[in-house]
């Protein structure tokens, strides 16, 4: 049975795990949570499991500023000192969720959270260090990373040092690559040591 953790919720997902797999879906505002639950029964799926949750480093509240237009998807984690508009929003870590509801392995890690990665990664530690550490793929912008006081180079950090390797899709070809000096606005895929080596031997003899 596979198992998918994703961050913000998307139902179109749950089609793609089988019929046996299972998606996590995490969408903290109120909104947003709901028009999910009205994706999840529009499409008749039932292998979706939605949290109105975020995922952050440590349990805790935190400030959410709603998108100010049509877009819903780009509401983000603002600082504890942002005095603008915003609403309150409850968080957990990966690793505690995943001890809570007994979820023992997760194939893939989907993060859309517009800054946040960082932090939901330093949440998922023990997951992401396991004797089956899930795939990972994950946005990244410089600039909503600096506002929340992370970076790119900081989620490489981490990555590296829980054994994961980064690449990004070149020339129709997934390339090793560094997130050092990236300022783009870009999504990455991260693999844990086995795999990547399977990616790169494919690579040398593709």
């Amino acid at each position: 049975m596979s198992e998918l953790i994703l961050v913000s919720g998307q139902s179109g997902a749950a089609k793609r795990t089988g019929p046996l797999g299972i998606v996590h879906a995490f969408e903290p505002l109120d909104s947003n949570f709901a028009r999910l639950l009205s994706n999840i029964e529009l499409n008749n799926v039932s292998n979706v499991v939605a949290q109105k949750l975020a995922l952050l480093d440590h349990a805790r509240q935190s400030k959410f500023y709603p998108s100010p237009n049509k877009n819903s998807g780009v509401g983000r984690l603002v600082p504890d000192n942002w005095t603008d508009s915003h609403c309150v929003i409850e968080a957990i870590t990966l690793d505690d969720y995943c001890d809570q509801h007994a979820v023992g392995s997760v194939d893939l890690l989907k993060l859309d959270v517009e800054g946040a990665e960082y932090f939901v990664l330093q949440g998922a530690t023990r997951l992401l260090s396991s004797s089956s550490p899930p795939m990972i793929v994950f946005e990244v912008n410089r600039e909503m990373a600096e506002d929340l006081g992370s970076s790119p180079e900081n989620i490489e950090t981490l990555l590296n040092q829980l054994g994961y390797s980064i690449f990004g899709y070149r020339a129709a070809r997934w390339e090793e690559l560094s997130l050092t000096g990236f300022s783009g606005h870009e999504d990455f895929l991260a693999l844990p040591k086995s795999a990547a080596d399977l990616v790169k031997r494919d690579r040398l003899t593709g």
